[in-house]
């Protein structure tokens, strides 16, 4: 008759060989468990807010008309009457631009051209020179201080003929 003598394996080769189970099979598994579990096979209201983590859900995860959407602004009631408002500043107005020329003048003839704004306007600002030379032309208000009337003033030194052009802006101004 023969004896049967069972052997026990080591410690180290059990441990050895779960870790090596599990390492093959773990890895593995959750792979296939992953792929193997989707949105079809959970059954309606099993998964509660609880089990999902915060700020993992956002609205293109979830199913169209599950969030409720923005309806029509509805305007409210008109609002009371508010007091008046403080008068403006001063202002401007119709502004245009006139213009004066003089007549055709001579070689060394000293001329004089008057620019007007239409009633109830007043100038802004005037500017005149000589069409033809680079002369300097004085530009001066109507006795001195007018704000509707001003001229121009010029000596030409051209060896021929010559005339000034005379232009003032003129505009509505309320003080």
């Amino acid at each position: 008759m023969t004896t049967r003598t069972s052997r026990r394996p080591a410690l180290g080769t059990l441990l050895g060989g779960t870790a090596l189970i599990v390492a093959v099979v773990g890895s593995g598994g959750v792979a296939e468990a992953k792929k193997l579990i989707n949105g079809g096979l959970i059954k309606p209201n099993t998964v509660t807010g609880k089990q999902i983590k915060d700020g993992t859900v956002t609205a293109a995860d979830l199913a169209k008309g599950v969030l409720p959407t923005a309806g029509a602004a509805v305007a409210g009631p008109q609002g009371a009457q508010g007091p008046q408002g403080q008068p403006g500043a001063d202002g401007v107005s119709g502004y245009e631009m006139k213009s004066a020329a003089s007549a055709s003048v001579a070689s060394g003839v000293t001329t004089t051209v008057n620019a007007q704004c239409p009633a109830g306007k007043k100038i802004l600002g005037a500017t005149a020179y000589w069409i033809q030379t680079e002369e300097a032309v004085q530009v001066y208000p109507s006795g001195g201080s007018s704000t509707t009337s001003w001229y121009a003033s010029g000596k030409n030194t051209a060896a021929g003929s010559d005339r000034i052009e005379l232009r003032i802006i003129c505009a509505t101004v309320t003080s």
